[in-house]
């Protein structure tokens, strides 16, 4: 039990943007699913939370962004200006969620070893959530950037179709019922 709990504790960081860290930019583990993700077989929402602009979902430049601008009838120069953001705070999430890895494995150490120094994991727990604050500000500073590209209106349809995107996600949710117990046997 304390192994499932120290490795669900360890697993803390979410990926920049919907692909594997070893595919092209622009590649997406989805495959044509939209901005859709897995998580060990379950559905996980996007990074940021459901009231986060779709650039703070860490949708990197490319159909689904496309899309959310149509819809919002955004200008060319409008669109140039929100890849330019989106592909630069991709990068640094990316780079931020590279470096999240040395501690998750330090996580793993901690917890792994015959006695576990409470002080280091406490020690590890605060460098864990400076790594997610920053993360956060960076999405945030992206949101900032992006809505100061955006109109007022433009930003209103923006937060309708983030809502009516949420409900979706929600319904599927409904629909698919409760995720299986991890040891839970698969017919």
């Amino acid at each position: 039990a304390l192994a499932l709990t120290a490795a669900g504790a360890i697993s803390v960081t979410a990926m920049a943007e919907n692909r594997r860290p070893d595919a092209p930019a622009g590649a997406s583990d989805a495959q044509g699913q939209g901005d859709r993700r897995e998580h060990h077989g379950h559905h996980r929402p996007p990074p940021g939370g459901p009231g986060f602009l779709p650039i703070a979902f860490g949708l990197p430049p490319g159909p689904h962004l496309d899309r959310m601008l149509a819809k919002i009838d955004a200008t060319d120069a409008q669109k140039k200006q929100i890849h330019e953001i989106a592909r630069a705070a991709g990068d640094d999430l990316r780079k931020q969620h590279e470096s999240g890895r040395a501690l998750r494995d330090e996580g793993l150490k901690l917890f792994t070893r015959p006695q576990v120094d409470e002080s280091a994991v406490e020690a590890w727990r605060q460098r864990t959530l400076a790594q997610h604050d920053m993360a956060s500000r960076r999405m945030l500073q992206a949101t900032l950037d992006v809505s100061r590209v955006l109109t007022p209106a433009q930003r209103v349809k923006l937060a309708e179709l983030v809502k009516e995107r949420q409900a979706r996600f929600e319904e599927r949710a409904k629909r698919k019922g409760p995720s299986p117990e991890p040891d839970a046997k698969r017919s």
